[in-house]
C-alpha cells in the first residue's frame, strides 16, 4: 500500500478539500431542512393490490431491501440503507449540498416506510423516510485544521451520556428526508398511472 508523507502535495490537497466541505456544511447546516412530505396518493379499494406491489417494486428499484410486508395492515418497511458520500454522484441520492456534505462527514442511513391507510371505503398511500446518524460518544472534534488531528478518541463514555443510557455507538434519528419521500411517492404514482392508462 502506498503511503504519502504528511508534507506531500496530494495529502495537503485532500486535507484542504475535506476542510472546505466541513466548513461549508457548518454554514449550510443552519439552513432550514426540507420539510417532511405530507403528500398522499388516493388509492381506490380495487387498486389496493396494485399499489402494494408497485410500492415494493419501487423500493427495490431504489436499492432498498424490503424488510416488512404487512399486507393486512398496509405497511411496508425497509432495512436501513447507508447514505452515499458526496463523490458517489452515480447514486443520485443527494439534492442539496447540505445533504451531500452531511452524508460525507457522517455515517448515515435511511429507512423507508410506505403506508396504505384507510380513508372511508378507499385508501391513501404515503411515504416516510427516516434519517438516522451513527453517534459515537467517545469520538470528538478537536477544532484542529490538521487532517491528522481533526478528531480524537476519549478513553471512556462521558458520565452525562452514561446517565442517559448511552453505552456505546448507536443510531439516532435526526429527522426525515423530504426530498426522498417526494421522489418515491412520485415514482409510485407514475407506475400506478401507467398501469391505469394501459388498461382498455
Amino acid at each position: 500500500m502506498t503511503r504519502f508523507p504528511r508534507s506531500c502535495p496530494i495529502c495537503k490537497r485532500i486535507q484542504s478539500c475535506l476542510f472546505v466541505v466541513l466548513i461549508a456544511s457548518l454554514f449550510t447546516g443552519c439552513a432550514a431542512p426540507v420539510a417532511p412530505s405530507d403528500e398522499r396518493i388516493p388509492i381506490s379499494a380495487d387498486r389496493y393490490d396494485d399499489a402494494f406491489n408497485i410500492a415494493i417494486a419501487t423500493l427495490r428499484d431504489h436499492r432498498f431491501i424490503v424488510d416488512r410486508k404487512d399486507y393486512r395492515f398496509g405497511h411496508i418497511s425497509t432495512q436501513p440503507r447507508s447514505s452515499s458520500a458526496a463523490f458517489e454522484l452515480w447514486q443520485g441520492e443527494h439534492v442539496t449540498f447540505n445533504d451531500a456534505a452531511s452524508s460525507t462527514l457522517n455515517d448515515q442511513q435511511r429507512i423507508v416506510s410506505v403506508l396504505l391507510e384507510r380513508s372511508g371505503n378507499d385508501y391513501q398511500l404515503r411515504v416516510e423516510v427516516t434519517l438516522e446518524r451513527l453517534q459515537n460518544p467517545t469520538r470528538i472534534l478537536t477544532g484542529s485544521t490538521d487532517g491528522h488531528a481533526i478528531t480524537n478518541n476519549l478513553q471512556a463514555i462521558p458520565a452525562e451520556q452514561k446517565r442517559e443510557g448511552v453505552n456505546g455507538p448507536h443510531w439516532r434519528k435526526v429527522g426525515r428526508d423530504g426530498h426522498m419521500e417526494r421522489a418515491l411517492l412520485q415514482a409510485i404514482k407514475g407506475r400506478m398511472e401507467s398501469i391505469a392508462s394501459a388498461e382498455p
